[in-house]
């Protein structure tokens, strides 16, 4: 017979603490999901809406608790980026603890709210002696391949949020076709056989796709350096291209995109998102070359003169979840 014991927040969660926005009407709108605690006049999952909120104020894949409001210890998972006012609990959960586990959690806590009807709070000193009823095994850890076994006929998408609640905000553009020549000039790499070359500490690109094209280092003259664009396969898998913030030298199986200005990075990022989803054109063996990449064409948003717009492509870049961490490692490679 399976044992059950009660177990606190500490069980599953590696921190909880209280959200960091105290006022959403001083924040200005934005992309980032703000959770509050009005859970009835907010059904999905708390969000009061969207607004600008800085990156180190948010967090990802948490659940969160209703301190007051319409009723206090309501449960929520968020399975995307978010930020959370300081009228709600953010549970990070531990490294490694199940899906199910999770959900469990915030099943049993949900079933509990009647706890705090008829005006009690739920405040994070209250919320810290919280107990749940856990299956566990005899060391007196959860089981949660038992949970597991509980969950099973229990549908995971009731308890996430509906799509309109993770599906950020609808930015408006208008589209069209512009040709790879406006943002760059196509230049072949400079070398040929890179056995040639004596080794260095500048990167040799050729046209693979693991490790960023990167299949060497090498000693080459300072005008065959690059630094800050993209590279664009002919071989292999025509079409790959690869994002080089660092000094580089390319072989002549790749193209390299020289900046027809100073795109911004999120250009530059959205640029090579839309050059490799062009890579199917390219199967079964056929081959790309200097010419017939300079007359691909990207769709690209555009302002109303029919100039590249760059503001727009930023809020959609940096909307992305590896925006943040590639903005890092720019940052770090600038300095």
């Amino acid at each position: 017979m399976t044992r059950f014991a009660k177990l606190g927040l500490k069980a599953i969660f590696s921190d909880v603490r209280v959200g960091d926005i105290h006022a959403f009407s001083q924040l200005d709108k934005g992309l980032t999901p703000l959770v509050s605690c009005k859970t009835e006049k907010t059904p999905d999952h708390g969000v009061e809406g969207y607004y600008d909120i800085p990156y180190e104020q948010t967090c990802e894949n948490c659940v969160t608790i209703t301190c007051d409001g319409d009723q206090p210890s309501t449960a929520f998972l968020h399975p995307y980026r978010f930020a959370a006012m300081d009228n709600v609990l953010v549970c990070v959960p531990k490294s490694g603890i199940k899906l199910t586990t999770i959900l469990y959690f915030i099943s049993y806590l949900n079933n509990q709210r009647w706890r705090f009807s008829y005006g009690r709070k739920c405040y994070q000193n209250k919320a810290t002696k919280l107990l749940v009823s856990f299956p566990v095994k005899d060391s007196g850890e959860i089981d949660e391949n038992y949970i597991e076994k509980i969950l099973n006929h229990v549908s995971i998408k009731d308890f996430l949020p509906s799509k309109k609640t993770i599906v950020k905000e609808n930015i408006e553009m208008k589209l069209a076709f512009i040709p790879i020549t406006t943002f760059f000039e196509l230049q072949s790499g400079d070398f040929h056989n890179a056995s040639l070359l004596a080794e260095g500490d500048i990167p040799l690109v050729s046209c693979g796709e693991n490790f960023n094209g990167i299949i060497g280092f090498c000693k080459v003259p300072e005008d065959k350096i690059y630094e800050n664009t993209l590279t664009v396969a002919y071989n292999g898998q025509p079409l790959t291209t690869n994002l080089h913030l660092y000094k580089f030298a390319a072989k002549d199986d790749v193209a390299i995109c020289l900046p027809r200005k100073a795109w911004k990075l999120t250009t530059l990022v959205y640029l090579q998102y839309m050059l490799n989803r062009e890579k199917w054109r390219y199967s079964y063996g056929r081959k790309c070359f200097n010419e017939k990449l300079k007359q691909i064409s990207l769709m690209m948003p555009v302002d109303d003169n029919s100039e590249v717009d760059e503001d727009t492509i930023e809020r959609i870049v940096i909307n992305t979840s590896y925006w943040h961490r590639l903005q890092s490692v720019a940052n770090h490679l600038k300095n």
